[in-house]
């Protein structure tokens, strides 16, 4: 019996090809129970099982440890309107079952497009946006859907990324495509429905202010130099150029898109058009590596939204 606590040992070597394993793990138990000062044993009778002990010196709590606290997913005080964006299926099912538990109604769809579509044709109190979706992704979708919301002038619906990635640069990525919160996946469901009500309730009226269409400081450094009649000329011809770029997105390859996204980010960035701008960028850095972006729509909304701001601008020169 002693034998079991030797390394690469077992009671039987026949139960090895059936069961697997090397021998070591009591080896080790044993080392580590030792280097703290303490002992293992064992008492085994044949044919009834086996009981393995260890005791070890260990000083006394000063206090009773405090009771941990109980997750409460219980109904909540208000039922939410929840759209679920979510490819996985059996994340769909489970999701939705707790959703639905807490007393809220879930609408699914398993893309980012869609999720864009549901928003826009819908009216929901929240979006549980996952990160990685076929046809447009959780970023993209949040930027389209913001971008539409501020294009009709219409309230900001509160978005929640739901990530595996839990890095700072992930949760920053989410911030900057307008989403109001994250939460890591595998999902703590005491932090997703405190985040809910958390969004839901405190979601600001201005919550589209992080994404600025223009920075009308640059047009007014343009202004105080050229005058107000060159700016003028200048954004009219800004504002065709982009809506012409815009009918062809569907017509050309990667190559002519990474071409004419880098004259976009170049004008509109010189001009103060920020989103646009940043946009394009990403976009061109996609296509320069061969890859179509699935964020084509987003640029069709983004790109109007600036057309619109230049001609609101020359209207107030």
């Amino acid at each position: 019996m002693s034998a079991l606590f030797e390394r690469f040992s077992q009671a039987d070597t026949s139960i090895t090809r059936r069961y697997g394993g090397t021998g070591l793990g009591l080896a080790i138990c044993k080392r580590l129970i030792e280097l703290m000062g303490g002992e293992i044993g064992v008492q085994s009778r044949q044919g009834l099982g086996s009981t393995f002990w260890f005791e070890l010196p260990l000083p006394l709590a000063p206090s009773e440890a405090g009771k941990l606290p109980i997750c409460q997913i219980g109904s909540t005080s208000q039922p939410r309107r929840v759209l679920l964006a979510e490819d996985n299926p059996i994340n769909q099912e489970v999701i939705t079952a707790m959703c639905e538990g807490r007393g809220h109604t879930v609408t699914v769809v398993d893309n980012g497009a869609a999720a864009v579509a549901a928003v826009h044709a819908g009216e929901y109190d929240v979006v549980l946006m996952d990160m990685q979706m076929p046809v447009m992704d959780g970023i993209s979708a949040a930027r389209a859907i913001r971008a539409a919301e501020a294009y009709g002038k219409r309230p900001a619906t509160p978005i929640i990324g739901l990530t595996a990635n839990a890095m700072a640069e992930d949760i920053q990525q989410c911030r900057k495509a307008g989403m109001d919160a994250h939460v890591a996946k595998p999902i703590e469901w005491a932090e997703l429905f405190t985040t809910i009500d958390q969004v839901v309730v405190s979601a600001p009226a201005d919550a589209l202010a992080a994404l600025q269409v223009l920075d009308e400081r640059k047009l007014g450094e343009l202004v105080n130099v050229l005058g107000c009649e060159r700016v003028a000329k200048m954004l009219h011809r800004f504002a065709c150029d982009i809506e012409n770029r815009l009918t062809v997105l569907d017509e050309i390859d990667v190559c002519e898109l990474s071409l004419i996204m880098h004259s976009i980010m170049s004008s509109s960035g010189q001009l103060g058009f920020i989103e646009l701008s940043n946009l394009s960028s990403r976009i061109k850095e996609d296509a320069k590596h061969g890859a179509r972006p699935n964020c084509l729509p987003e640029l069709l909304l983004v790109g109007r939204r600036a057309i619109e701001a230049a001609r609101a601008y020359v209207g107030r020169l």
